[in-house]
């Protein structure tokens, strides 16, 4: 069979396809197969009938075409290409099938449309097909663009750019990018193919934005991977445009508001090509012009309005506006003072001139006065309303570059300065206390100057208390190198034409500074045990010295000791002279070892001077057995080395004499050797106290264990045992305390353990109680600071106390925290202490400071706003009520609403400042925030109020339908009750009181009764509870007696005709029970 006639039978299997599947079993797909180029190849999948394996009547084969060329590749069972052969037939009888493989991928020899073939070998023509079509996967080469603009453009012009790739299998896909970085739309380029390459026109208008950007063509296949391609970059673009103008600064675009007084650049900006080559400003309103980029201008108001910038190039023009809102704070106008009379009216305008409008004018005065609006009113003004009269006009400016409304209050003062005579004299003085030849300087000035101004006069203890003397008729006085004979009373007063005002006095001490007449001996020695023993120390000055004691820079403790002082004076009490005083500290009990130290007798009698002479010290040595001063734990003293290390191991003592010192080991004394060394040393910080180090070089195995020292002197001996261990991670601190705190701070303290033989630092762990739950926040981190701690180290009684102190700084006011502390060392650390709960104190309020005097809560939103707006230096320090305790959140440092409100919380707050150190304001009113929802506040205020109109309405139909069902209105004069409001009627002295009576009481006689008592009525005034005017007739009430109805023409419950009948009948009488 020729290949002609196979051409035919598969161009005619293409029209058969209908049929073929009742010959294949298996037929390879109808998509593509693609495969790489040099891998390792795919297999064709291709299975027919058993009936159609007969070879007599069936010829079976693969063949390829590809460019126009068939090619056979099996036939039956046979490869027809072998040499170098890139397929492998798989065949199979048993199961039909016969798939090709291609072992071995190469473009050429492989790509094309596949062919599995059945055709009949009689004369029928009968022939199928199963096509497979293989792509070998070859990705496009590298893009060029070949087309682009290599000299300028115009704005608006088109432009072409031309991208071709070679090659590439199958054909590749182009994209496009515009200069703007946008994909251009598929309607802006289109693509064909042509002698083995692709190739893609771009067609686009170029616009002032695309200057200096370039296009982009970016070119894949199913070669690559998703998303990749192979891209390209024109050269950039260079577009000719006119200037495009933008001014600056600006808030929205449109204008710029600036306070007054402020320096602002007004810069004109220009996008151009070629670049604009002249600037120019002009204010529109004034016609000033500036020539230039950046017009630097300090504004006032005159420069209010639109501001105009223009650039230029070759091109032509382009401009654009900035208006310019010139904000300034209020301007005040008022007249500086007036001088009224007493009684006379005073009438001052306030003029006022702001931009924006001001919100609020008032004057503020003296004495807590205030008035709202522009004009003051002090109608018969008296002296006590002299003063400083401020009218403050405030508003609220939005100031380009500063976040929120900025306040800002202009103000103006009128001094108001009725005529009157001075007020008390005042006395000012920078010391009421000085030394002997130091000068006494007073100033005079009155509570009150007066109007005119007040002249001013003294008297002096050199006066002999007479006003008016030479050297005395000044505001101020001074007496230079004053004498104890200066001492006493003086006094001023202040006068005018219209009279003089109170006097003032003021008592000036001339202090002879106190000194030690009678020094204590450089050195007492005691022996333990003796009692009585006693110091002396006598100092002389004027006032009479105070002569305090101290031991080792401590004031001395009463209990310890006693102390008695007598003093003598060598003059008259009205005399000033020098003064005497002896002191005697008396050892009160029996004196011990730690009575040893250095006491010190300091005498003061308020001068302010430094002098040696004013103290005298004594070192006071007790004769005492030796005292081991070594801490213990708790037994022992302990200390660490590793082995190789050095050793030391501390003897510290208190004894007198002079101790000897023996070190004991397992039992045996130890010497000094080439590895153990005695080193003993004297301290400076206490008398008689010495301190051994036992040194041991190069530690070994057996080093470890317990060491005792023993120090001996002619009064007996003290041993201590010292354990010496391997170095260990410092040991657990005791007993951690808060010791004090302030409105940022907490003091706190604890009692370190053994170091473990390194030098042990702190770790503090805090974690703030949540103000809003009053729980800690398990989510909030844990705050650790490394911490380098003060120790302290004192005695009592002979026992080595040591406390470890540190101020935790920076907290929050009225804040609660949990603190715990760990030792650290280079060898490890030990486990946190128990939780302190410490808290610190409220802030101290300034009550000068401007307040919050409104909080406003926003229940939907969860905030809080403030009123008035917070200061723009200061913060929000907000309170919050839980669970019976007052605590702080942050200070909030916007004005914006404080977020994150947590309902049935109460709230306060006030405003704080931190420049120099924290100032509060007073405290607002607190508010709450309720514990319900917002919505069921909203839903339940409308429902009561409906429920009540609604009980309203219905009660008041009740009372209409009861008022109509009553009876007609009899036709009596109506009776007159008088209340009975006890002490304030006076009753005969012959009245009985009934408890029940009836009257019978004709109309005549209650006319007569009506005009008597109308008659009294109009001689007095009317009293709550007094006479009351009441028609009976139409109270059921007063009818309840149905013997009295019985008797009776009117009922509550008769018809008009009984009614009617009554007028008739004038002598009908009235019953009425009336309980008085």
């Amino acid at each position: 069979m020729t290949e002609k006639r196979l051409l035919i039978f598969l161009l005619l299997a293409l029209l058969d396809n209908a049929v073929s599947s009742d010959v294949f079993l298996v037929e390879p797909s109808t998509e593509p197969y693609y495969v790489k180029e040099g891998s390792e190849g795919l297999s064709i999948p291709c299975a027919v009938k058993p009936e159609y394996l007969d070879k007599k009547k069936y010829e079976i084969n693969w063949a390829r075409y590809n460019n126009g060329q068939l090619r056979m590749i099996t036939k039956n069972d046979k490869l027809l290409v072998k040499k170098h052969s890139r397929f492998i037939l798989e065949n199979d009888a048993a199961t039909g099938n016969y798939s090709l493989r291609i072992s071995e991928v190469e473009k050429n020899s492989v790509e094309g449309t596949y062919h599995c073939n059945v055709i009949a070998t009689d004369d029928s023509d009968m022939q199928y097909s199963a096509l497979a079509t293989v792509v070998v996967l070859v990705p496009p080469g590298d893009p060029i663009i070949s087309t682009t603009p290599v000299e300028s453009v115009i704005e608006g012009d088109f432009l072409t750019a031309k991208c071709v790739s070679v090659g590439g299998s199958p054909q590749p896909t182009f994209t496009w990018t515009l200069p703007n970085e946008t994909i251009a739309s598929s309607a802006l380029f289109t693509t064909q193919y042509r002698d083995g390459a692709t190739e893609s026109l771009l067609h686009f208008r170029v616009f002032s934005s695309d200057d200096g950007k370039s296009v982009q063509c970016d070119v894949t296949n199913k070669a690559m991977l998703a998303g990749e391609t192979k891209q390209v970059r024109s050269s950039r673009l260079n577009v000719l445009y006119k200037p495009i103008v933008f001014v600056t600064p600006t808030e929205n675009l449109t204008h710029l508001s600036v306070e007054e007084g402020e320096l602002v650049n007004l810069t004109c900006n220009a996008a151009s090509n070629p670049p604009a080559h002249s600037y120019e400003w002009k204010h529109i309103s004034s016609g000033d012009r500036y020539q230039g980029k950046v017009w630097p201008i300090y504004l006032n108001r005159s420069m209010d309005g639109d501001f105009e910038c223009r650039a230029t190039n070759e091109l032509g023009e382009g401009s654009s506006l900035l208006k310019l809102v010139v904000q300034h704070t209020p301007k005040i106008t008022v007249p500086p003072f007036v001088s009224p009379n007493e009684m006379e009216d005073v009438d001052i305008q306030c003029e006022v001139s702001a931009v924006p409008d001001v919100i609020d004018i008032k004057w503020i005065g003296p004495n807590g006065f205030k008035q709202n609006g522009s004009r003051l009113t002090l109608n018969g003004i008296s002296k006590s309303q002299s003063g400083n009269y401020t009218c403050m006009a405030t508003n609220f400016l939005t100031v380009y570059g500063q976040s929120g409304s900025q306040q800002r209050m202009g103000t103006g003062t009128t001094l108001v300065d009725v005529k009157r005579k001075p007020g008390q004299a005042q006395i000012v003085s920078s010391r009421q206390s000085v030394d002997v030849g130091e000068t006494i300087k007073l100033v005079c000035q009155a509570e009150d100057a007066g109007n005119p101004p007040s002249s001013y006069t003294w008297a002096s203890p050199s006066s002999g208390g007479i006003f008016g003397l030479e050297g005395h008729n000044d505001k101020s006085f001074e007496v230079r190198n004053a004498q104890l004979s200066d001492n006493g009373v003086y006094s001023c007063k202040a006068y005018n034409d219209l009279g003089e005002g109170k006097p003032a006095i003021i008592m000036i001490t001339v202090i002879e500074q106190a000194r030690i007449s009678s020094p204590l001996a450089t050195e007492r020695i005691f022996t333990a045990g003796e009692q009585g023993k006693m110091l002396v120390c006598e100092a002389q000055g004027y006032p009479t010295p105070v002569i305090s004691w101290l031991k080792d820079g401590v004031p001395i403790k009463q209990n310890s000791y006693e102390s008695a002082a007598t003093s003598e004076s060598k003059c008259l009490p009205e005399d000033f002279c020098t003064q005497t005083v002896t002191s005697t500290l008396t050892f009160s009990r029996p004196l011990k070892w730690s009575d040893k130290g250095n006491f010190t007798c300091v005498a003061d009698n308020g001068s302010d001077r430094d002098d040696k002479d004013s103290s005298s010290w004594s070192i006071i040595r007790i004769l005492h057995k030796p005292v081991i001063l070594n801490r213990k734990f708790p037994e022992k003293s302990l200390a660490a080395a590793d082995i190789g290390s050095q050793a030391i191991l501390r003897c510290k003592v208190s004894a007198r004499p002079e101790p000897e010192f023996h070190w004991m080991f397992r039992d045996s004394e130890i010497f000094e050797n080439d590895r153990l060394s005695f080193h003993t040393v004297s301290t400076f910080q206490k008398p008689d106290d010495y301190e051994q180090m036992l040194q041991i070089e190069s530690v070994q195995e057996s080093d470890y264990g317990e060491y005792v020292c023993r120090a001996t002197n002619g009064n007996g001996g003290d041993d201590v045992v010292i354990e010496l261990r391997r170095t260990s991670p410092p040991t657990l601190p005791l007993d951690l305390q808060k010791l004090s705190a302030t409105s940022n701070s907490v003091l706190i303290g604890w009692v370190p353990q053994f170091d473990g033989g390194f030098n042990q630092s702190y770790v503090l762990e805090s974690r703030k109680i949540d103000p809003y739950t009053g729980e800690i926040d398990d989510n909030a981190p844990v705050s650790r600071l490394d911490i380098h701690a003060v120790q302290q180290e004192y005695e009592i009684d002979g026992a080595l106390i040591s406390k470890t102190v540190f101020n935790f700084t920076g907290l929050t006011p009225l804040s609660t925290y949990n603190l715990r502390v760990q030792a650290v060392s280079e060898k490890g650390q030990s486990e946190f202490t128990p939780v302190l709960i410490a808290s610190t104190e409220d802030v101290v309020e300034d009550p000068n400071m401007m307040s919050p005097n409104r909080l406003i809560l926003d229940s939907g939103e969860q905030k809080i706003d403030v009123e008035p707006k917070l200061p723009s230096d200061a913060c929000t320090l907000l309170y919050v009520f839980v669970d019976g305790i007052w605590r702080t959140s942050i200070c909030h440092t916007t004005s914006n609403p404080i977020p994150n409100i947590v309902s049935g919380r109460e709230y306060k707050a006030r405003f704080c400042t931190t420049t120099n150190g924290l100032k509060c304001s007073p405290v607002s009113k607190t508010i709450s925030s309720g514990s319900g929802s917002a919505w069921k506040t909203n839903v339940f205020i409308p429902v009561l109020f409906f429920v009540f109109i609604s009980l309203a309405v219905i009660v008041f139909f009740l009372v209409c339908c009861k008022t109509r069902s009553s009876p007609k209105t009899s036709k009596l004069s109506p009776i007159i009750l008088t209340s009975l409001p006890g002490d304030e009627l006076k009753k005969p002295a012959n009245y009985e009181e009934t408890k029940n009576s009836t009257y019978m009481i004709t109309e005549n006689e209650t006319d007569s009764i009506n005009h008597h008592l109308s008659h009294e009525n109009s001689q007095k005034p009317g009293k709550p509870g007094s006479n009351i005017e009441y028609d009976v007739s139409n109270d059921c009430y007063l009818q309840e007696n149905t013997d009295v109805l019985k008797n009776s023409s009117i009922s509550c419950f008769g018809t008009s005709e009984t009614l009617d009948n009554s007028d008739n009948n004038e002598d009908r009488r009235i019953v009425r029970e009336i309980i008085v």
